[in-house]
C-alpha cells in the first residue's frame, strides 16, 4: 500500500507538471499570438500606406496580403493549439482531482488495514502464547509417554530374549533327544544292546590305556571319513554303473557332434570369406566403374575396416567427386550421397541381377543433370532387370515406358490411372480403386 502511495504522489506531481508545462505553453502561444497580431496589424497598416502612395504597385500590395494571409492563418492554428492546450490542461485538472480522490481513498483503505492488522497481530499474539502452552503440555505429556514406551519396550526386549533362550533350550533338548534315539537305534542295530547296557558297560568297564585310546581315536576318525555305509550300496550297483555307462556314451556324442559342428562352422567361415573377398572386389570394381559415369568424372572405391576377422570388418565408401579431394561419404552433400548410393546399388546389381528392383524417390536430391544420368543408367540396365520407380521428377516420368498414377475423383475414394508413354493410351483400372487410406 505504501507503494501505491508512492506512485500515486509521483502520479499527482507529474500530471501537476504536466499541467504547469501546459499552461506555460498557453501563455507562449498567447504572447506569440499577441505579437502575430501586432504583426498582422503592422501589416494592415503597410498596406493602407502602400494603398494610399502608390496604387499602381500592385505586385508590393499582392506580397503584403500574402503575408496578411500567412498571418492569419497562422493565428487561427495558434489559437486551435491554445484551444487544445485549454481542454489538456481542463483534462489534466480534472485527472489531478481523480487521482486525489483516488489518494484519499487508499489512504482511507490504508488506515483500516492498519487498523486489522494490529487486531491480527493482537491475535496472532494471543494465539502463540495458547500455543505454547499447549505445546508445553504436549512435551510434557511426550516425555511420559516416552518413558512409558521405553519401559515397555525394554520389557517385551527381555521377554523376547527369554523366549529366545527357552527355544534355543528346546531345541537343544529336542536335539539331543534326537541324538540319543539315533545312539540307541544304531545300538540296536550294529550290537542288540541298549543305550542304557551301553552306558552302563562302559562304566564298568576298566580304563582305556594311551594306546587303546589312540586306536579308539583312529578308528573314529576313520569311520568320520567314511561316512553312513549303505547297506543297498551292491544291489544299487548295476543300476548306477549303466548310468554312468549311458552318460559316458551321451558325452562322447556330444563331443563328436561339437567337433563336427566345429569343422563345419570352419569350413563355412572359410567359404563365406572367400564369396565375401570375391563379391567384395567384383562390386568395388563396378563401383568404380559406375562412379565416373554418374558423377562426370571423380573416383571412388570401396575398403574394408582394419578387423582381424574378414567376416566381421565393415565396408567404408570413399568418393572423391570432380573438383574434390579425396573424403569419407558422410562429407558429401545431401545429392552427392543420394548418387553415391545409386551408383553402390547399380553396382550390385550388375555383379547379381535383380528381376525386380524398385527404387523410392531416388532421385528426389538429384538436379536435373544428375537425374538424366540417372535415367540413362536405368534404362541400360533395364534389359535385365524390372524396374519400378516412385517419383515426383517430371524428367524421370517423361522417360519411363508405363506411368501409374492415384488421383482421388471422388473424396475418400482414390483410383489408379495408367498411361503407356509408348502408345500414348490412358486407361483407368477399376480394380484399383481402393478407399483412401486403405492402403
Amino acid at each position: 500500500l505504501e507503494a501505491a502511495l508512492a506512485d500515486g504522489a509521483a502520479a499527482l506531481e507529474r500530471l501537476a507538471g504536466e499541467r504547469d508545462a501546459a499552461a506555460a505553453a498557453g501563455e507562449t502561444l498567447e504572447r506569440t499570438a499577441a505579437d502575430l497580431a501586432g504583426e498582422v496589424e503592422a501589416a494592415r497598416r503597410e498596406l493602407d500606406a502602400a494603398t494610399a502612395e502608390q496604387a499602381g504597385e500592385r505586385e508590393t500590395v499582392a506580397a503584403a496580403r500574402a503575408r496578411f494571409d500567412a498571418a492569419g492563418a497562422l493565428v487561427e492554428s495558434l489559437e486551435r493549439r491554445l484551444a487544445d492546450l485549454a481542454r489538456e490542461n481542463e483534462q489534466a485538472d480534472l485527472e489531478a482531482d481523480r487521482n486525489a480522490a483516488a489518494w484519499g481513498e487508499a489512504r482511507g483503505r490504508i488506515l483500516r488495514t492498519a487498523l486489522e492488522l494490529e487486531d491480527l497481530a493482537t491475535e496472532h499474539r494471543q494465539r502463540a502464547d495458547a500455543l505454547a502452552m499447549a505445546q508445553a503440555s504436549f512435551e510434557t505429556q511426550r516425555s511420559a509417554i516416552l518413558e512409558r514406551e521405553a519401559t515397555v519396550r525394554e520389557r517385551r526386549e527381555r521377554q523376547a530374549a527369554l523366549a529366545g533362550r527357552v527355544a534355543e533350550t528346546r531345541a537343544e533338548a529336542e536335539a539331543a533327544l534326537r541324538e540319543v534315539r539315533f545312539l540307541d537305534e544304531r545300538l540296536r542295530e550294529r550290537h542288540q544292546a541298549t543305550l542304557e547296557e551301553a552306558v552302563a558297560a562302559h562304566h564298568a568297564a576298566p580304563p582305556l590305556d594311551e594306546n587303546a585310546r589312540r586306536r579308539a581315536e583312529e578308528l573314529r576318525r576313520l569311520l568320520e571319513r567314511m561316512g553312513g555305509v549303505n547297506l543297498l550300496a551292491i544291489e544299487e550297483y548295476p543300476e548306477a554303473a549303466a548310468t554312468v555307462e549311458e552318460w559316458t556314451r551321451q558325452k562322447d556324442d556330444l563331443e563328436k557332434a561339437v567337433a563336427d559342428l566345429r569343422t563345419a562352422i570352419a569350413k563355412m567361415n572359410r567359404e563365406s570369406r572367400l564369396r565375401f573377398r570375391a563379391t567384395f572386389d567384383a562390386v568395388n570394381e563396378q563401383f568404380q566403374r559406375l562412379f565416373p559415369r554418374m558423377f562426370r568424372g571423380g573416383r571412388a572405391y570401396l575398403q574394408l575396416t582394419e578387423s582381424e576377422d574378414l567376416l566381421e570388418a565393415g565396408v567404408d565408401i570413399v568418393a572423391q567427386p570432380p573438383g574434390k579431394k579425396l573424403q569419407s561419404i558422410e562429407l558429401l552433400s545431401g545429392g552427392e550421397k543420394a548418387l553415391t548410393a545409386v551408383s553402390l546399388v547399380f553396382a550390385l546389381f550388375l555383379y547379381k541381377p535383380s528381376p525386380f528392383c524398385v527404387l523410392d524417390e531416388v532421385d528426389a536430391p538429384l538436379d536435373d543433370a544428375n537425374v538424366g544420368r540417372f535415367c540413362d543408367l536405368i534404362h541400360d540396365l533395364a534389359d535385365r532387370t524390372q524396374f519400378i520407380v516412385v517419383t515426383h521428377i517430371k524428367q524421370t516420368m517423361e522417360r519411363a515406358e508405363v506411368l501409374y498414377g492415384v488421383t482421388m475423383e471422388e473424396p475418400g475414394v482414390s483410383k489408379i490411372v495408367s498411361v503407356r508413354l509408348r502408345d500414348g493410351v490412358a486407361s483407368a483400372e477399376p480394380r484399383g480403386a481402393v478407399a483412401a487410406g486403405a492402403a
